[in-house]
């Protein structure tokens, strides 16, 4: 009986609205997509800056592990 009691409470205050189906998945598809191109270009941003680091590297036969790294 609370359910319904609050549903009462609130009834007043909701309204149904139609929307176009079509309009939603276009605007949805949209967003996906300008979300995975930014996705991408984060993912090959990080490629390059890997791609530098590893070109960048020297070796260096003397380095040694601190105390407190573990692999």
């Amino acid at each position: 009986m609370a359910i319904i009691k609050k549903y009462k409470e609130y009834e007043k205050d909701v309204t149904v609205e139609e929307i176009d189906g079509l309009q939603l998945v276009k605007k949805l598809a949209k967003n996906m997509e300008e979300m995975f191109h930014k996705k991408s270009e984060a993912v090959r941003r990080l490629v390059e800056a890997a791609e530098d680091a590893h070109l960048k590297h020297e070796f260096d036969a003397d380095l040694q592990v601190g105390k407190n790294i573990s692999f």
